[in-house]
């Protein structure tokens, strides 16, 4: 998690919460406790911190960002617990002028333990019609 994360050594996630906000964007609030959290790392720096995107072409699209002077803080990685399904993927890269962008892919979706009270918010599929 370190590496992957850009989180300080010794730092862990103790609480995450997801907002939707209408039919459009979701954000993620993490609650993250580092050894010294006035220094400014990354994944643990307080305040607004990074965006995330979904990729169809996650390599592709991480190809561009490090070509545009971005640089991958690892390898695109397998999800957590929940999008961790069949051709999943996740990796942050700095930014040339600083901050994090995550490039996520979960192209066969969430799924979730039986009983499970909240779920992701996924836009339904587009149909032809849909699009028209």
């Amino acid at each position: 998690m370190e590496r992957q994360l850009s989180l300080p050594q010794g730092a862990q996630i103790v609480r995450q919460r997801l907002m939707r906000i209408g039919n459009g964007p979701n954000i993620e609030i993490f609650e993250v406790q580092a050894p010294d959290p006035a220094q400014p790392l990354g994944l643990a720096d307080r305040g607004w911190n990074h965006i995330s995107v979904y990729c169809d072409d996650i390599s592709s699209a991480l190809a561009r960002i490090v070509a545009a002077g971005g640089a991958a803080l690892s390898e695109v990685h397998g999800n957590s617990r929940y999008e961790d399904s069949a051709g999943n993927g996740s990796v942050y890269v700095r930014r040339p002028w600083g901050g994090l962008i995550e490039l996520q892919s979960i192209p066969n979706g969430n799924y979730y333990p039986q009983g499970s009270q909240a779920k992701a918010w996924l836009p339904a599929p587009q149909t032809e019609s849909s699009e028209s």
